[in-house]
């Protein structure tokens, strides 16, 4: 599913570098990325979504380099290939809670709000709990909630793959404990990759896989942590 090869990424103006030598995540696998704040988790989900691009090296996204592609086509690759569930949510306010996880329907031509899509963002939000909010402005929203909503927006397609930063962050652990039987569970039922952000210790022995990030860094010398 991921295949990252010699992959360096910079920004220069704070001198963070980010040196992956090598990095492979197999289709199906649930995987944690843990490290300290700063240490580059983010930008690697950004530049696996194709939001960031490499300097240099291969970032391979289910057989696609996604370098390779121009921005339009990208945008498309995303769309299709990978749910992002962000911690700052990303809702739109003006929409309701229906409204934002079908949205995935209205940001490309190819992709219809069709009876399925739209029978499939009720039956998500019933499965997370929000019947009874689908109408209702995400603003009248807890945190928990939004992010439930932002999880339903990002599997509505059905992706191969799930980009999720720090989704269980500043919640409460039962809420926590909700957020991350979603993910895993619609993982689990559509055989998609599951690549999570955490700083949660408590989550870890759910996931297959457990990545520490330091080893990536380098600093402006090129030099490791």
């Amino acid at each position: 599913m991921i295949l990252i090869h010699d992959l360096q990424f910079s920004w220069p103006r704070d001198g963070f570098r980010l040196s992956i030598p090598e990095l492979s995540i197999s289709a199906g696998e649930t995987v944690a990325i843990t490290g300290a704040s700063g240490c580059g988790k983010t930008t690697l989900l950004n530049l696996i979504a194709g939001i960031c691009l490499p300097q240099s090296g291969t970032l391979r996204v289910a057989d696609t380099v996604i370098s390779d592609l121009p921005d339009a086509a990208r945008r498309e690759f995303r769309l299709r290939n990978a749910g992002l569930v962000f911690q700052d949510f990303r809702l739109i306010e003006y929409l309701t809670t229906y409204d934002n996880v079908l949205l995935p329907c209205r940001l490309s031509p190819a992709v219809n709000p069709t009876a399925d899509f739209r029978a499939r963002a009720s039956a998500l939000l019933a499965q997370a709990g929000l019947s009874a909010h689908s109408r209702k402005s995400v603003t009248r929203l807890s945190q928990g909630e939004r992010q439930r909503v932002a999880i339903c927006r990002a599997i509505l397609l059905r992706p191969p793959l799930l980009l999720a930063d720090e989704p269980t962050g500043n919640l409460d652990p039962e809420t926590a404990e909700q957020i991350l039987n979603l993910l895993l569970n619609q993982a689990a039922e559509h055989g998609a990759t599951l690549v999570m952000v955490t700083h949660d210790r408590s989550l870890l022995s759910r996931f297959r896989r457990v990545i520490a990030f330091e080893s990536f860094r380098r600093g402006p010398d090129g030099a490791g942590p």
